[in-house]
């Protein structure tokens, strides 16, 4: 009989395709691209809340040891959160909102803490807080007309290091450094700084404006080509009519 034989039962049994391992590692990244209570995003919280303990310690208690201690707590939270998210596969779009975002936190707030010791130091707060807005409004513009982001740049990674370098470098030994000496150092830092923050800022508005520029091009090209050819010459029908009576007699 039919029901019998192997071939034929073997042909109504359903076919699966075999996922390969970056297939399943697609899926499992896309499940967990919207989770927010993942442990890298739970440790970036936990360094936003250290911020207002560590101005604290820092401003009001005077308490410098806690201070630099509890530095190195978020100093090392930030690195371990980024070794997870990458091992165990917990990267989400919330997890890349967050984790700059204490950053950015973290550096504003050391450096309002080292205003109050230098307060030269105040116009590289103001330098700092108008890159990141102005970056914060190419970066939205970027992903409306592209959707996605832009990397971070040389430039932008020189500044990163010489601006946590000075910033911590002043938290953990300005303290314990005679004040002429540390005033001098302090100074040249934030020269330094300074220079960096705004050497970036205007490297970047370059940058930006020459993706909108090729962007804006590659639209007004795919437009023009989208015109159907037998738009682009229009030729209005000639009435013989109107021609004879154009022609003197």
């Amino acid at each position: 009989m039919d029901q019998d034989n192997p071939a034929n039962s073997n042909e109504h049994k359903p076919k699966f395709k075999r996922l390969s391992v970056l297939d399943r590692k697609e899926l499992k990244s896309d499940d967990r691209s919207d989770r927010i209570f993942t442990v890298p995003n739970v440790i970036s919280m936990f360094r936003i809340i250290l911020i207002p303990f560590l101005v604290w310690t820092y401003v009001c208690l005077e308490q410098y040891v806690v201070s630099i201690i509890l530095l190195a707590v978020s100093a090392f939270s930030d690195i371990i959160d980024g070794i997870i998210a990458r091992k165990f596969n917990m990267t989400s779009e919330f997890g890349k909102l967050i984790d700059p975002v204490a950053d950015k936190f973290t550096q504003g707030a050391l450096m309002l803490c080292l205003v109050v010791r230098y307060p030269f130091m105040l116009f590289l707060v103001i330098a700092f807080v108008l890159r990141e807005i102005v970056m914060i409004i190419f970066g939205t513009l970027l992903k409306k007309k592209t959707s996605h982001f832009s990397s971070a740049k040389w430039y932008g990674k020189v500044n990163t290091v010489v601006l946590e370098g000075s910033v911590i470098f002043l938290i953990v030994f300005g303290p314990f450094i005679p004040k002429p000496a540390i005033t001098i150092v302090a100074i040249v830092l934030t020269s330094l700084s300074l220079f960096t923050v705004c050497a970036s800022l205007i490297l970047y508005v370059i940058y930006y404006l020459k993706i909108f520029e090729s962007v804006n091009a590659e639209n007004c090209q795919k437009a023009g080509s989208d015109i159907d050819p037998e738009e682009k010459e229009v030729v209005e029908p000639v009435d013989p009519e109107v021609n004879q009576q154009a022609i003197p007699k």
